[in-house]
C-alpha cells in the first residue's frame, strides 16, 4: 500500500536473503564435493545426475540474485547507492525503510547523558 512495514536494522527481504545465501551455499558445497568427487555420489550415476542438477539451479538462482542485488542497490532504489558509499543514510530515509531501528537509535541518543566521557 506505498508504506514499508516497520524494520530494524535488517528488513524481513534482506534476513531471508541472508539464510537463503547460508542454505543455499551448504548445499551448494555438499552438491559441489560430490561433483568433486563422482564415485562417492549415493546412488552411483543416478546420484550424480541428481547433485549436477541441484548444483546448476542454485548457480543459476544464484546469478540471478546477484543481478537483483547489483540492480537494486545501484539503481532500483533511490539513496542505496549513496548509502554504500557513504555509510550513511539520510534520516527521513532511514525512517521510511527501517522505522524501528531508528526508534531504538535515537531511545539509545537520548538515555546518554550530554556531559558524559566515554570510558578509555
Amino acid at each position: 500500500k506505498g508504506q514499508h512495514p516497520p524494520a530494524e536494522r535488517f528488513n524481513a527481504g534482506q534476513k531471508v536473503v541472508f539464510w537463503i545465501v547460508i542454505a543455499g551455499g551448504a548445499v551448494m558445497s555438499v552438491s559441489g564435493w560430490f561433483l568433486l568427487f563422482p564415485y562417492t555420489a549415493p546412488d552411483g550415476v543416478a546420484g550424480l545426475q541428481l547433485m549436477t542438477t541441484v548444483h546448476a539451479v542454485l548457480a543459476v538462482a544464484f546469478v540471478a540474485a546477484m543481478l537483483a542485488h547489483a540492480y537494486i542497490g545501484s539503481v532500483g532504489m533511490e539513496g542505496a547507492f549513496d548509502a554504500m558509499g557513504t555509510g550513511e543514510v539520510d534520516l527521513n530515509w532511514a525512517k521510511e525503510h527501517h522505522a524501528l531501528w531508528v526508534e531504538q537509535e535515537q531511545a539509545k541518543a537520548r538515555s546518554v547523558p550530554r556531559n558524559s566521557v566515554p570510558a578509555e
